[in-house]
């Protein structure tokens, strides 16, 4: 895997060689730039995308928004990910036609 960030060759390594406990799960680790992803198991299929210090903690508060409304009753957890997946497409299409993005209302 080629790390995002500064395009050399991340390592693929256990999560007991780089956390020092056995989570029975492999990472690939880009050490300069502090970059990671975990695996499926210890099989090589990365969990997502390589994710720095930065984005790590963006999707923590992510999570902490988004997981809030289905774990406690709100929605669904598939319903929550439509809505997100909507969300985002409208957010690319204004981006790549360049056209104003304008607020969303949403009623539960």
């Amino acid at each position: 895997m080629i790390c995002p960030y500064c395009q050399t060759q991340a390592e693929f390594i256990s999560s007991k060689d780089f956390y020092g406990t056995n989570y029975r799960t492999n990472l690939y680790v880009c050490r300069p730039c502090d970059a990671r992803v975990g695996t499926h198991g210890r099989g090589k299929t990365p969990l997502g995308t390589m994710a720095n210090a930065e984005l790590r903690e963006l999707r923590k508060l992510c999570h902490a928004r988004f997981d809030v409304r289905w774990k406690f009753g709100k929605v669904s957890r598939y319903i929550a990910s439509v809505f997100l997946h909507v969300i985002f497409t409208l957010v690319r299409t204004n981006i790549a036609f360049n056209a104003p993005l304008r607020p969303i209302t949403f009623v539960h």
